[in-house]
C-alpha cells in the first residue's frame, strides 16, 4: 500500500475513533481526563460543569474536528459556524480560568509553608513499572527522565516517549517498522486526539502520592491508545523499502611514521 494512502485511511479512522472516545469519556464521567493532575485537565472539568446541555452536545464535534484537520479535509466534514463558535468561546473561558488558577495556586502555596517535593527517581521507576506491561521494555534513554519504548505491530511500530521530569508528560505515535522517522502518525496524546486546548502536563503534582497516581494515569492512557491503535492499523501496510543492514566502517588505516635517525 502507498504510504500516503495509508496515512489518509488512518487519519480518517483515528478521527472517527477520537469522536467516539470523547463520547465514551463523557458518558463515564470524564475518568481519563480527571486522572491527569494538571492545570488543563482541571480547567476543562471546571468549565464543562458550567456548560449548557446544548453546548455539551456540540463541543465534542467542535473539538475533534478542530484537532483532526487532515481527516476533515478528506471527509469534507468541516466545522460548522456553531462548532467554530463553541471552540472560540471555550478558548476564551480557558484563558480566563488560567489566570484565576495561577493566582489561586500562588495563594495556596504561599500558605503551606515548605512544599513537599516529588522524589524524581522513585517516580521514574514507578512510571516504568506501569508502562512495562503496556508498551514493553524500554528501548532507549536520552536522559534520565526521558524513556522511549517501541512496540512492534508489523509492519508498523508504536512508539511511546515518557518524560518523568517536572512537569511530567508523554506522547505516542506510529512509524513504519524499521524506519524511526517515517511517521504514519506523529506525537499524539489524550488531549491532542480529543482536541482539548492547553498543555498536556501533570503540572500540579506536589508530593509522592500525587506522583504514584500520575504514574498509574500515564500507564492507563498509554494502554488506551495501544489497544485502540491495533484496530486502527488493521489492513494497513506501507511501501517503504527495507533498509539494508549497515556494514561497520572499516578500521582506520595504520600509518607508519618514519623517524629520522639521530647521529
Amino acid at each position: 500500500m502507498n504510504l500516503e494512502a495509508a496515512r489518509e485511511i488512518f487519519a480518517v479512522r483515528f478521527y472517527r475513533w477520537a469522536l467516539q472516545d470523547f463520547y465514551r469519556e463523557i458518558q463515564l464521567g470524564l475518568p481519563l481526563i480527571a486522572s491527569i493532575k494538571g492545570g488543563t485537565a482541571t480547567r476543562f472539568i471546571e468549565i464543562w460543569e458550567t456548560l449548557s446541555k446544548d453546548v455539551r452536545t456540540v463541543l465534542p464535534l467542535a473539538f475533534v474536528k478542530y484537532a483532526h484537520t487532515r481527516a476533515v479535509a478528506i471527509t469534507g466534514e468541516y466545522l460548522t459556524p456553531s462548532e467554530s463558535e463553541v471552540n472560540e468561546s471555550y478558548r476564551k473561558l480557558a484563558r480566563e480560568h488560567s489566570e484565576l488558577e495561577q493566582e489561586v495556586w500562588r495563594r495556596r502555596l504561599a500558605g503551606q509553608g515548605r512544599v513537599k517535593k516529588v522524589d524524581g527517581r522513585k517516580f521514574t521507576r514507578r512510571v516504568k513499572q506501569e508502562l512495562r506491561p503496556v508498551v514493553g521494555e524500554h528501548w532507549q534513554f536520552s536522559y534520565s527522565t526521558d524513556t522511549k519504548y517501541l512496540l512492534d505491530m508489523d509492519p508498523w511500530t508504536v512508539y511511546t516517549w515518557a518524560h518523568t521530569g517536572q512537569p511530567a508528560t508523554y506522547d505516542q505515535g506510529v512509524v513504519a517498522a524499521g524506519h524511526e522517522h517515517v511517521y504514519l502518525w506523529e506525537r499524539t496524546c489524550l488531549f491532542s486526539w480529543l482536541g482539548i486546548p492547553g498543555q498536556f502536563f501533570w503540572d500540579l503534582m506536589l508530593d509522592d502520592d500525587d506522583a504514584d497516581a500520575a504514574a498509574i494515569s500515564i500507564g492507563v492512557l498509554c494502554g488506551h491508545f495501544v489497544a485502540a491503535v491495533r484496530g486502527l492499523l488493521d489492513g494497513l501496510s506501507h511501501d517503504v523499502p527495507d533498509e539494508p543492514p549497515k556494514e561497520p566502517p572499516p578500521p582506520p588505516a595504520i600509518r607508519l611514521v618514519k623517524k629520522n635517525r639521530q647521529v
